[in-house]
């Protein structure tokens, strides 16, 4: 019961449910989505200059999904919208444009305020996985953003997104106590 719990609060943001503010522009970007988008419960914002925008991304070699990217030098930030901590699993992204080989760093705010980090070297032009660890866990948000040097005019997107809901420690105590009443109610009904 127990594991089927935790399956259950995996999420997928996948970008499928994104709204545009703007008419299709080919098959790379869609429209602009402002600066935060909310998804399953999950908040993403960016933040950046000179333009603070995410980008909705209609990829063809994504089989036509949905996926999400920002503005030149933009930072993105990803919470949980009820404040709840979350633990990353993980993330696809794609450069579908660019020269030369460049980094991503993913940084984690954890809820006792520590830090973790972790990098994400392009060095195709195909959807790549990015897979976190066990220290992405317990995390209040995640920060992404492009490396240097400086990436003027460099192209990325995100998609498929893998986080899972961390419970809290009152959930676990209902979980235990509901455990308890059923073991009770039968060993009453075998009495």
């Amino acid at each position: 019961m127990l594991c089927a719990a935790s399956a259950q609060a995996t999420t997928i943001i996948d970008f499928d449910k994104a709204t545009v503010e703007n008419g299709q522009l080919s098959h790379v970007v869609a429209a602009w989505v402002g600066n935060t988008y909310v998804e399953d419960g999950f908040q993403l914002q960016s933040s950046g200059w000179p333009i603070n925008e995410l980008v909705v991304a209609d990829l063809t070699y994504n089989a036509g999904s949905y996926s999400m990217g920002t503005t030149a030098l933009d930072t993105v930030t990803l919470t949980n919208a009820a404040s709840n901590p979350f633990s990353l699993n993980s993330i696809n992204l794609l450069r579908p444009l660019g020269v030369g080989n460049y980094k991503i760093t993913f940084t984690g705010t954890k809820a006792d305020s520590s830090v973790v980090t972790q990098d994400f070297t392009f060095t195709n032009l195909t959807w790549n996985t990015v897979t976190f660890g066990a220290n992405f866990s317990n995390l209040t948000s995640v920060t992404w953003s492009e490396g240097s040097p400086l990436p003027f005019g460099r192209v990325y997107v995100f998609d498929n997104i893998s986080v899972t809901a961390v419970p809290e420690p009152g959930t676990y105590a209902m979980l235990l106590a509901g455990l308890g009443l059923v073991g009770w109610a039968r060993r009453r009904k075998q009495a």
